[in-house]
């Protein structure tokens, strides 16, 4: 599972934040790790989530940094159930995002998931929506993942991949995704054969 990090003009970026559980070996270099980076950018920490599967380490993020001034973590306003966490904000696509960030959500009945674009890298990060498939590739996910009801099956069938086209308007290099590698080039070419393709394990 995929997590991001940008330093941005304004803020620090943590986008799905997942750290290494406690007691693994690693979990303390990584979080000494961070916290030299967030002193030495003295810059707002901003979470950005882009589902509420993918709270992960937003708690443990909070609690470490609560301090540093301007500490937000932002999750789509339709989200149903949202979780509860601390300082959380919520936006609507259009909505300024720290970074500069801008938001496109696909909103299904009972469900909600944002990518999110930063244009200063020309890169489009994807929590659940694509599937990095190896060597430069992308498939957009199953409908078994958006398909607990009948009304999000109906909805996936109709209209999952006509959401996600207007995001082939954008100068799109590299796409990060949760799941899968990324895609290091040519990010845009990539997510227009997905969009023309079998879905994640269905080719």
């Amino acid at each position: 599972m995929g997590s991001v990090y940008c330093e941005a003009p304004d803020a620090v970026l943590l986008i799905d934040p997942q750290a290494p559980p406690p007691g693994l070996s690693g979990a303390d270099r990584f979080w000494q790790a961070l916290d030299r980076d967030i002193s030495r950018l003295a810059r707002p920490v901003a979470v950005l989530l882009c589902n509420p599967w993918h709270v992960r380490s937003t708690g443990a993020v909070l609690e470490r940094y609560g301090a540093v001034p301007g500490i937000t973590a932002w999750l789509h306003a339709g989200v149903p159930d949202a979780p509860d966490v601390p300082g959380q904000r919520t936006f609507h696509d259009g909505d300024p995002l720290p970074g500069g960030v801008r938001s496109h959500s696909l909103v299904a009945p009972g469900a909600v998931e944002s990518l999110f674009y930063l244009p200063a890298h020309r890169t489009l990060v994807a929590g659940d929506t694509l599937v990095g498939a190896g060597e430069g590739r992308l498939c957009v996910c199953p409908e078994s993942w958006y398909g607990d009801t009948v009304a999000q099956r109906a909805w996936y069938a109709r209209h999952f991949r006509a959401t996600l086209r207007p995001l082939l308007d954008l100068p799109i290099d590299t796409v990060l995704t949760g799941h899968g590698p990324p895609v290091l080039s040519g990010g845009g070419s990539a997510l227009a054969r997905a969009l023309e393709s079998p879905a994640w394990g269905e080719g």
